[in-house]
């Protein structure tokens, strides 16, 4: 269970998670979206997932949005609005006639999100047939999962709860679990050292979400956004990545510390400089 899922950035250097990746997969899920294309400018690796090499079967956002006739997220927001004892608001993500016995390199692990209102906080759990610890469970999962809870917290008027992960397989691949044995662990987290901080997604600002279509409709962003949250922190992350893409690293770097999220900023800032040091052989 994680007590303060707004906190939702990895910043541990040997884990060398790719902030920009989660950032906006997350983003790409909460719109809707299933175009691999897309998301794969973040991670090349989203393309071995592909079925027929343009879209992901399983992708959360698109079950969540479009794939079974209805908005879920839309309508559980309406049914906490209406009802906010309701114990019905579910988000389905599994479905037996696209997973069950089918052929597919993407199948949903995560097979549905459960939200209710207590005492003022909206509190999610979300269960798992299978779960990677490393590249899942603590890692894309996490910031997904908690992105979608806050957006429906904050379109809702309320605090955030806890986030609860319940999984029925727990495990890890070979060769990557081994690598971890003998890291670090005992470094200084800079949300508990006060050097960053969590920054509000603000998602009940009018134009949240055709901001949030903006970014997927023009391919190199908008000009300009309607709210201060996708301005000052999805657009400077957006370039920064536009700018990694073209290699150029440094101008990747300063694009970044434009951003107004500090924890993201911090992220991103250091996992370029890792790559920047690895190039120049300082790394």
């Amino acid at each position: 269970m994680l007590d303060h899922p707004w906190e939702r950035v990895l910043f541990w250097p040997e884990r060398d998670a790719n902030p920009l990746f989660h950032f906006f997969e997350a983003l790409f899920f909460l719109a809707g979206r299933n175009d691999v294309s897309w998301v794969a400018r973040f991670n090349k690796r989203m393309l071995i997932y592909s079925d027929d090499g343009k879209t992901l079967a399983g992708s959360y956002g698109h079950r969540w949005r479009v794939a079974f006739g209805q908005d879920q997220i839309a309508h559980v927001e309406d049914i906490l609005r209406k009802d906010p004892a309701s114990r019905r608001a579910v988000l389905q993500m599994w479905h037996a006639p696209l997973d069950l016995g089918v052929d597919s390199k993407d199948i949903c692990c995560n097979l549905l999100a459960s939200l209710k209102i207590r005492d003022g906080r909206l509190l999610m759990t979300v269960f798992s047939r299978s779960h990677d610890v490393i590249w899942g469970a603590l890692g894309s999962n996490t910031v997904t999962f908690s992105t979608l809870q806050e957006y429906l917290a904050s379109r809702l008027g309320l605090a955030i709860g806890p986030y609860t992960q319940v999984s029925d397989s727990f495990h890890a691949y070979d060769g990557v679990w081994e690598k971890c044995w003998g890291l670090p662990v005992d470094q200084p987290c800079p949300y508990e050292t006060g050097e960053v901080a969590a920054s509000p997604l603000h998602a009940d600002d009018p134009g949240w979400d055709a901001d949030l279509a903006d970014l997927f409709e023009t391919p190199s962003g908008p000009g300009r956004y309607r709210t201060p949250w996708f301005e000052t922190t999805v657009k400077p992350l957006f370039l920064a990545n536009a700018l990694r893409q073209a290699g150029a690293w440094a101008a990747a770097v300063e694009a970044a510390q434009e951003c107004a999220s500090t924890d993201w900023r911090w992220a991103t800032v250091e996992w370029l400089q890792r790559r920047i040091a690895r190039r120049t052989g300082a790394l």
